[in-house]
This record gives structure tokens, C-alpha cells and sequence, in this order.
């Protein structure tokens, strides 16, 4: 299987009531090679906002604080690490008012997350917030093929960037100290 035989299997998805609504997108995307990918970033649930491009950017998290979310983004491009990530969601499809996605959802999407994992292969994952981090600790728990793939949680970046811009220094430094522990081994 590859990575677009898996989006497609994604795009006809149809195990929940939110994979029939109009918003149902998948928000998958690389700033790179997908044999080149080093960083494996895990949000919550796309955001209804369709991807968003400047120059070689794809904007890959969007929402209500695009702007915000933006200035996140280039920060990744300018520091070389957005070229080497692959970004999704711990469920694939937009919920009702970005609301947090229930257990049937979670459980639905479950096993593309995990084929995403095998088919992209990164030295590290990096979870944005509490649900991407909860799911991943399970995908630590029941299985030892990440055992050689540093997990790292972040705070999801429309938390700092748009509520809590006095922690942004600190935030932009623990994300270059994951660059620096990945890249220097």
C-alpha cells in the first residue's frame, strides 16, 4: 500500500456520521519527499478550511485563526523543518463547530493514523494537544514498531499562537531543541 492508495481508502470512508457531511477532508499533507520525512506532526481533527498555499508552503493548519496559524507554519519553513514534515489528524474529518472528536470516531480512524505511521516511517512524532497525545500513547502501548521513534507532545499551536503569544519564545525554542535532539542524534 502507498500513501495515496491510503487517501483514497480515506476519501470513501463512511464508518461515521461525520464522514458524510460536506466538510469531509482529508488533511494529510508533506512539506517534502515522503522518503524524506523526519518529523510526523499529529493534531486533533482537520479544521474546515481548505489548505492554504504561499510559494512552496501548504498551509497545513487552519481554521479561525488562520493568521496565527500561519505565522506557525512559516516559522517551521524558515527553521528547514517544515520540509522534512508530515502533517495530520488523529481522525481524518472535519467534527460539527471544531468540537472534540468522541471514542467511535477516534476508534474509526484509528488504523489510518497507524498505516499512515508504517507507510511514512519518521524518527519522531510529534503530537499537537491532549487528544492527538492520548492516542498516540495507545498506539505506544499496544504495539513496539515506534520503539525507535521519539514522541514529543506540544501544545497545539492555535493555543500559543493565538491565546498565548508570551509563551511563543518558549514554544519556538522547545521546537528547535526537537530539531536539534532528531538531526544531531
Amino acid at each position: 500500500m502507498n500513501i495515496h492508495f491510503l487517501y483514497d481508502k480515506i476519501f470513501t470512508c463512511n464508518k461515521c456520521t461525520i464522514s458524510r457531511c460536506e466538510f469531509n477532508v482529508v488533511r494529510s499533507l508533506y512539506g517534502g519527499e515522503i522518503s524524506n520525512i523526519i518529523y510526523f506532526w499529529i493534531g486533533q481533527n482537520p479544521g474546515i478550511s481548505l489548505n492554504k498555499k504561499w510559494g512552496d508552503i501548504v498551509f497545513p493548519i487552519t481554521g479561525n485563526n488562520n493568521k496565527n496559524q500561519d505565522e506557525f507554519t512559516t516559522f517551521l519553513y524558515k527553521q528547514q523543518i517544515y520540509q522534512k514534515s508530515y502533517f495530520t489528524n488523529t481522525i481524518k474529518c472535519s467534527t460539527p463547530q471544531n468540537r472534540i472528536p468522541n471514542d467511535e470516531e477516534i476508534i474509526n480512524c484509528f488504523s489510518f493514523l497507524h498505516k499512515e505511521l508504517i507507510l511514512v516511517k519518521p524518527k519522531c512524532i510529534i503530537t499537537m494537544g491532549r487528544i492527538s497525545k492520548e492516542v498516540l500513547e495507545k498506539v505506544y502501548t499496544i504495539t513496539d514498531e515506534f520503539k525507535n521513534v521519539k514522541l514529543f507532545n506540544i501544545y497545539h499551536p492555535t493555543y500559543i499562537y493565538s491565546y498565548n503569544r508570551n509563551k511563543m519564545q518558549t514554544y519556538q525554542d522547545n521546537i528547535l531543541n526537537i530539531k536539534r535532539e532528531i538531526e544531531n542524534g
